[in-house]
């Protein structure tokens, strides 16, 4: 079962994404919060979250507050933004303060499509932790703990895809 934090305002797609979460029963834990306060208690608790939900329009002020709040606070966290935005630039900043993924709202119709993507992006955040964690270890030596460990230097490139 995959925990998931769902910061949301919007009881319309509140109500559509527990739904399409919650077939097979078991599968997500949906956590939901109204806000940014909400939202930052939660990540502040005791409940460890497999992935956070964010929609960038929250009563108290903008999601990429919560987004870096997140990172700062558990940084291992991927989190999709769900937007009715469609505007690039936004997108690409979503991507820049650590987003993981985007996803528009109305794009999955199918709640096993929605399952499906939310659980890729949960595996590839922690395979890349897998693999991450490794590599800081072969850098410092087998017999180190991985805390011990300074951290690789890596160099992220935004790649930008130009329709013909």
């Amino acid at each position: 079962m995959f925990n998931v934090l769902l910061a949301e305002d919007d009881l319309g797609w509140v109500e559509i994404m527990k739904e399409f979460l919650s077939h097979p029963p078991g599968s997500f834990n949906v956590t939901h919060a109204w806000n940014l306060e909400q939202g930052l208690a939660a990540l502040q608790g005791d409940d460890l979250f497999d992935v956070m939900l964010l929609d960038l329009h929250l009563p108290d002020g903008d999601g990429r507050e919560l987004l870096e709040c997140a990172q700062e606070l558990e940084p291992r966290l991927p989190v999709i933004v769900i937007s009715s935005l469609d505007d690039r630039d936004t997108v690409c900043e979503l991507y820049a303060l650590g987003a993981k993924d985007f996803i528009g709202k109305g794009v999955f119709h199918e709640p096993f499509a929605l399952q499906a993507h939310i659980t890729n992006v949960i595996e590839k955040s922690e395979a890349f932790r897998e693999a991450f964690e490794k590599s800081m270890c072969a850098a410092c030596g087998e017999n180190q703990a991985p805390v011990e460990c300074e951290p690789l230097p890596i160099t992220v490139e935004a790649v930008n895809y130009a329709h013909a």
